[in-house]
């Protein structure tokens, strides 16, 4: 499943799209409740290790656009990807009523974004710390032609990823400036 939040005359920090994988998570949990899912900063929902759900934000003319892509009953994933991806179907054996988890995203995201709106994204960042899929991992980093690796350490009330480089070196990655996690 997938569709897309369209904000005419708004342009949205690039943290919307955290506060948005914060809702869609709160979401799935609530449905699969005894799932394995954690959020990957900063647009990302994993099952277990494999990726299951994305975001996307965009600012262009004005307005703000959300995209937001859910593999919920695929039966199976192409084999370029598999090793990757995975869908609920897969996961747990049972077709999901799309309507129902696209009716209850589309409350609890307005249910919520009058808080995101009043308080940006630090009333949201506990929530993101509990299931923080990098918090303690290694990861590799790229932006623009600059790539290096360090340890997740979590993210800040402003939504930037915290990356220890060495005990003397930290960094805080935002949103809008990153190219790649791997």
């Amino acid at each position: 499943m997938w569709f897309s939040l369209v904000f005419p005359n708004k342009n949205f920090q690039s943290d919307i799209t955290i506060f948005t994988s914060v809702v869609l998570h709160k979401v799935l949990k609530k449905i699969f409740p005894d799932s394995i899912l954690k959020i990957k900063w900063p647009n990302d929902i994993f099952f277990h290790d494999k990726k299951i759900a994305g975001i996307l934000g965009e600012n262009s003319n004005k307005s703000s656009i959300i995209g937001i892509g859910i593999n919920l009953n695929q039966k199976k994933m192409k084999k370029d990807i598999s090793e990757i991806a995975t869908s609920f179907f897969i996961e747990i054996h049972k077709k999901i009523n799309i309507k129902s988890v696209l009716r209850d995203f589309l409350q609890n995201f307005e249910d919520e974004f009058p808080k995101y709106i009043e308080e940006e994204i630090s009333s949201f960042i506990k929530y993101f710390q509990m299931y923080d899929y990098l918090l303690g991992r290694q990861i590799s980093v790229s932006i623009g032609n600059e790539n290096w690796q360090g340890k997740a350490t979590g993210i800040s009330k402003k939504g930037k990823l915290k990356v220890e480089i060495n005990r003397a070196e930290k960094r805080f990655i935002s949103v809008d400036k990153i190219d790649l996690i791997w």
